[in-house]
């Protein structure tokens, strides 16, 4: 994808060289320990949805649930999982400077709340709704839905 991205060519050493140097296993390594201590404080991607970041949610939660496992002293998880979903809610709001209208579950703010099942957390939403109203849910096609009148939550 970092090929594509940039516009490298696979069939030129100099451009599979450049970008094998930006992708390196440390660098990975050492920012998950980074954000598991909150010294990165939140997810985002400007690569369009393309390379490691293109899924910012789910990847987020997959290295909570990575680091998890690595730290075997972890007794009480609950701020590691509010330090993690601060990542992808309120910090990038703060960060753009619209946290006043979006980034978490307050009066007057506007919200989109996602449902989970926890064994699909981050990855397929059981619903999603915006405004109040159920925008989106599984309705046994676990890739569309369409909503049906009369149906409350």
């Amino acid at each position: 994808m970092l090929m594509a991205v940039h516009h490298l060519n696979p069939k030129i050493p100099e451009d599979v060289a450049y970008a094998e140097s930006r992708i390196r296993d440390e660098t990975m390594a050492a920012e998950d320990y980074l954000h598991d201590l909150g010294a990165i404080s939140m997810m985002s991607s400007d690569s369009q949805a393309m390379g490691r970041v293109g899924e910012s949610g789910i990847r987020t939660f997959q290295l909570a649930h990575k680091m998890k496992t690595l730290n075997l002293n972890a007794m009480d998880d609950n701020q590691r999982v509010l330090r993690y979903l601060a990542k992808v809610t309120v910090n990038p709001a703060i960060t753009h400077g619209i946290s006043s209208y979006v980034g978490s579950l307050e009066p007057g703010k506007i919200a989109d709340i996602v449902l989970w099942d926890p064994r699909f957390f981050a990855v397929r939403p059981y619903m999603v709704i915006k405004g109040g109203a159920v925008a989106w849910a599984l309705m046994g096609e676990t890739n569309a839905s369409v909503g049906l009148p009369g149906i409350d939550v």
